[in-house]
């Protein structure tokens, strides 16, 4: 008799267990978490997805900058040695008093010969 109501204690306790368990995975609370992982997921690869594009397109506004930099300093040195008169490697030839890199003649600040 005490075996039967031991096997029939464990056998309710699996009964209960079970439909515990059944009653959690399809419960209403169970679903609304699911959906809001979901849609915590699906946000965060978009937030992903967005710096990734982010940090490409300021990769290429830094690259386009660096050009442009590089333009214009060539213009500002092209503007100095025509306006300015003034070598932009000028270093002065003590011998001569003009720039000794260029063939311009002209010493810093100084016009041509």
């Amino acid at each position: 008799m005490r075996d039967a109501a031991y096997i029939v204690a464990v056998a309710v306790g699996a009964i209960v267990a079970l439909t515990a368990a059944f009653v959690y995975l399809t419960s209403r609370y169970r679903r609304a978490a699911d959906a809001e992982k979901d849609k915590y997921i699906a946000a965060l690869e978009a937030r992903n997805q967005f710096l990734e594009e982010d940090k490409e397109r300021r990769d290429k506004e830094a690259e386009g900058t660096k050009r442009r930099l590089g333009h214009l300093e060539g213009k500002v040195c092209t503007l100095q040695e025509l306006v300015l008169r003034r070598c932009r490697n000028a270093e002065l030839d003590p011998t001569t008093g003009a720039c000794r890199h260029c063939a311009m003649g002209m010493a810093y600040g100084q016009g041509g010969v």
